[in-house]
């Protein structure tokens, strides 16, 4: 290219649709340079006012005004980036926050890795579509994350070992949950997992991430891969909604106690889970069909006695006897709608503004022993 060719409009076309640069936000752009250099100018001309003739330096001011401009400058490069490149913030201790532009649409390898960033909000940027590998992995602050329903692609180790990370929500459009994903992500809570759009739990994903209680598998799952589940501390492991038992590598649910744990599956299924060798020893349980006509609820086998009702649109959830401490509910799809701790007996859910028909119940009762149930609403 020569040098006459740099100044070609095709040139400066290509360079600024490459940056996803429009005529508003350079317009924009510029505005903000025209404002930094008159608020530098308004600082010169005060300075000189009231210091003219004492200790008045004219290089100084001029200074001052460079400044006014370079930080408006360097500003304005972190607010429209659209890629986060390549270890750009890595072993930044100091790092807390990021304000992320809403034009970003990429975060590279190891972009946050081991930084001292506590949270981190993309759901404004509604092109934002990849997480690259270990993009904050190591990040033992980090402990609030909000990603754009637009992400399709998430990288190896993205949140590998955030210790602190207190949700796993991935859009539906993620069809991966890729190797070592949420990795000793130990925080995390039932919840505050959501993972129903996945098609694939790659090795080690959703290794030691102690704080689960229960999990719930989406009707999509096919395959499970190598130590998925290493660690798992859950008792209940919901996985009613599968067609069929995925492809599960062979310890898959290393160091679990399996016949601690109580494994739902769908009534057609039984028998091929349990001949299945990396399912066998779950406490596996028929997720029954039979339904009651009086509260127009799912019973499910082998758990404490929940009762549901609605009143109009709420949904009014109770047990006789012990409080509930923690309440979640489902759609069909596993897809979580609501979770509160009410620490009652009895629990009014307001589900109106939920799009969904049929619920699933997940309680944690006050003794620690877990409950759920499955209502239609009429």
């Amino acid at each position: 290219m020569s040098f006459q060719d740099f100044f070609k409009n095709s040139v400066w076309e290509d360079f600024l649709s490459r940056q996803a640069v429009t005529s508003s936000t350079l317009t924009s752009m510029i505005v903000s340079l025209l404002v930094a250099l008159a608020l530098g100018l308004f600082i010169y001309v005060i300075y000189r006012r009231f210091f003219g003739g004492v200790v008045f330096s004219r290089s100084f001011a001029t200074t001052l005004v460079g400044m006014c401009v370079l930080t408006c400058m360097v500003t304005l490069a972190i607010s429209t980036n659209v890629v986060i490149g390549k270890y750009a913030f890595a072993n930044c201790s100091s790092l807390r926050h990021y304000a992320v532009s809403p034009n970003l649409y990429v975060i590279d390898e190891g972009a946050f890795m081991h930084s001292g960033l506590e949270a981190f909000d993309a759901s404004a940027a509604a092109s934002f579509t990849v997480v690259g590998p270990w993009a904050f992995a190591y990040c033992a602050s980090l402990s609030e994350v909000h990603l754009s329903n637009a992400i399709v692609k998430m990288g190896e180790g993205a949140f590998f070992d955030c210790a602190q990370l207190s949700a796993a929500i991935l859009p539906p459009s993620v069809r991966q949950v890729p190797n070592y994903l949420f990795k000793g992500a130990a925080a995390v809570t039932a919840d505050n997992l959501n993972i129903a759009g996945a098609t694939a739990i790659g090795d080690y994903a959703m290794a030691r991430m102690e704080g689960l209680g229960s999990v719930t598998l989406p009707g999509s799952l096919t395959s499970v891969g190598e130590g998925a589940f290493l660690g798992l501390k859950a008792s209940i492991v919901y996985a009613q909604a599968l067609a069929a038992v995925p492809v599960t590598a062979a310890d898959a649910f290393a160091e679990i106690n399996q016949p601690a744990v109580t494994l739902y599956v769908a009534d057609d299924l039984y028998e091929d889970f349990a001949a299945a060798d990396q399912w066998r020893e779950f406490n596996i349980v028929k997720y029954s069909s039979g339904v009651d006509d009086a509260l127009g609820t799912i019973t499910l086998e082998g758990t404490p006695a929940l009762k549901a009702r609605f009143v109009g649109t709420d949904l009014q959830v109770s047990i006789d006897g012990i409080n509930i401490a923690w309440i979640a509910l489902y759609n069909e799809a596993g897809l979580l709608l609501t979770a509160v701790e009410p620490d009652a007996d009895v629990v009014t859910i307001p589900t109106e503004a939920m799009q969904a028909r049929v619920f699933i119940v997940s309680a944690r009762l006050a003794d620690g022993t877990d409950a759920s149930l499955k209502i239609a609403r009429r």
